[in-house]
């Protein structure tokens, strides 16, 4: 993993995949920064075809994350650790997680609103 700042805040993305690891709840408020999207520069097919891997480990206590969709958006999906050590998002997920607009709308409609909470 590799540390990547924006706005003051440092986020660590994989060199081999292009996911990206927020610690704690950072992702929340990185949402809110104009350009933050800038950061997941991995592409949406290699995030999706990612999406089969299980069992993934925190990397910082080492359990394993939980896959968990997005309240507003529950057609993203993204693992978080249950401990609070942070959230992981696979390449693509966090550009899409950025954005919302009126597609969200029908991408969840299609989703079915899955909501696992």
């Amino acid at each position: 993993m590799d540390p990547v700042a924006y706005d003051g805040v440092t986020v660590h993305r994989c060199t081999r995949c292009q996911g990206i690891w927020f610690d704690g709840a950072t992702y929340r408020s990185l949402k809110k920064v104009p350009g933050a999207d800038k950061i997941d520069t991995g592409s949406a097919a290699t995030g999706r075809k990612n999406d089969a891997i299980k069992d993934v480990l925190c990397p910082v206590c080492r359990t394993v994350l939980e896959v968990k969709p997005d309240l507003y958006q529950p057609h993203i999906h993204y693992d978080v650790c249950p401990a609070g050590d942070g959230v992981y998002f696979d390449a693509g997920e966090f550009r899409d997680f950025v954005k919302e607009d009126l597609a969200d709308f029908f991408k969840d409609l299609l989703a079915g609103r899955r909501n696992h909470y």
